[in-house]
């Protein structure tokens, strides 16, 4: 069986647009996250939850960026968040064009159907 973009689906084989998209991501990464942010709402239970759910981001940012909760109080968000990097469109559009070109993304695109028929014909 041979997977939509164009490596086989078994015995470990990759994906070639998962890999682009991959590659695309750790290009336009930012190299240096810097920042402190303080915010709070109305219902601790919420600020809790939003904490929780902050606490999943720290390998993006490498935990350079300060999370003050505040339990009491109304709503409240304030801070600064400075993020440099590099972010060049001719990536963007390098990638989207190597995927937009593949001969699997352009049949499922144009049918709409992923399965092939049995005797490389369409129908």
């Amino acid at each position: 069986m041979e997977s939509v973009c164009g490596a086989s689906a078994g015995a470990g084989g990759h994906l070639s647009c998962l890999g682009d998209i991959k590659k695309l991501l750790r290009h336009i990464s930012p190299t240096r996250t810097r920042g402190q942010r303080h915010f709070g709402c109305e219902d601790p239970a919420v600020t809790g939850s939003i904490l929780a759910a902050l606490g999943m981001s720290i390998p993006l940012h490498k935990n350079c960026i300060q999370i003050t909760p505040l339990f009491e109080g109304g709503n409240h968000l304030e801070g600064y968040v400075k993020v440099k990097g590099r972010f060049y469109g001719v990536m963007l559009l390098k990638t989207a064009l190597e995927i937009y070109l593949n001969k699997n993304i352009k049949y499922v695109i144009t049918d709409g159907d992923i399965r092939r028929p049995r005797n490389g014909k369409r129908k």
